[in-house]
Formats: structure tokens, sequence, C-alpha cells
């Protein structure tokens, strides 16, 4: 099989998982990752922080994002850029009226938030359909992650339910690891404390 039949196979097996997973399981969960992301010491001097605005089977860490642009710095989320093709990270001062419907249905910032600098995001919260524990992430296929993430300087952080952490996934060269993969039942990859 090749690697893209496995990656098409893993997603329709994750697919099927996530979509088992009860509300309420999500929501303990994902007050889980959240423990786990404010127990972090490398948060202690980011200023900027990537994330993004969930879908309906991804953790929801909305409100931990609006804590972070409340209490500590700035938040950029992904906006689609036409002329490019592909995404580019965006300021979000007002989380509340700085959104609009994007591309795919997705909430994003408004044509009125900044375009940031991808060297200036300290720490980078990215969603994923699976992840393994060598900080391996299979996302939904079209490759705009591994893209926002190619630039990034800081540390880039996998974030997902315990059922979508799995033994390997599968990559090609394209596809980017991550430092981090905070899943509620603990850290993994190279950046997670020993």
């Amino acid at each position: 099989m090749s690697v893209v039949e496995e990656k098409a196979r893993v997603r329709a097996e994750m697919r099927e998982r996530l979509g088992a997973v009860s509300e309420e399981r999500r929501a303990e969960q994902t007050a889980g990752i959240v423990g786990r992301l404010e127990g972090l010491k490398e948060l202690g001097e980011v200023r900027w922080v990537g994330g993004f605005v969930p879908r309906r089977d991804e953790p929801d860490l909305w409100e931990w994002f609006l804590g972070w642009v409340r209490v500590k710095g700035g938040l950029a989320l992904p906006r689609w850029n036409g002329e490019t093709g592909g995404y580019e990270w965006c300021a979000v001062r007002d989380p509340g009226s700085d959104l609009v419907l994007g591309r795919y249905g997705i909430r994003e910032p408004g044509p009125g938030c900044g375009v940031v600098d991808v060297r200036l995001l300290d720490f980078v919260v990215v969603p994923g359909i699976a992840f393994d524990r060598c900080g391996g992430r299979l996302g939904r296929g079209k490759g705009f992650y591994d893209r926002l993430l190619e630039s990034v300087a800081g540390v880039s952080c996998g974030v997902g339910l315990d059922e979508q952490l799995i033994p390997n996934v599968p990559v090609e060269p394209h596809d980017k690891r991550l430092n981090l993969v905070v899943v509620p039942g603990g850290l993994h990859g190279p950046g997670a404390p020993k």
C-alpha cells in the first residue's frame, strides 16, 4: 500500500473513531488538553501564539485562545489568501468582531486583520486527524497546515483527543513533523519534557 493510500485509510478510520466520541467526552478531553498546555514552561516567555478556530470534531480550545488574547499577548489565526492559494497568519485583537466566515465554512480573521510575520509566532497550536509520539501529524489532506508551518521558528504543537494518538502516522517528505503533541493522556514528540 502506498503512503497516499495509507493516509486515506487512516483518515477514514479516524473520522469514524472521532464520530463516535460524545460531546461530553470531547469537552472532558479538551479540559485535559488545556490543563497540559497551561503546565508547559515553554509558554512562559511566549508573546505570539498561532491558533485555530475549531471544527466540530476538533478539541475546542477557543476559550483558551481568548484567554491568551486577554491576558498574555497576540493571537494569530489562519486566513485564506486567494492570491496565493493558501493560508496566512493574521492578528486577531477582538475575536468577537474580527472573525468572518471563510472559504471552507470556518471562521477566520476578516480583512481588517493584519498579516503577522510568521517569525513572530513563538508557539503554534495545530489540529489534525491523527498524531503519533514522534511528532507525526496527519491533516485533512490539502497540506494547508504543512505550508503554514514551513517558516515557523517557534514550537509547533499538535493537539488532539486521546483517540487521535496512533502508533505511526504515515508521512511523506513534505509533511512537517511537530515539536510537541499534546493529548489529555500526555505530552509527546521531540520537544516533550523528559
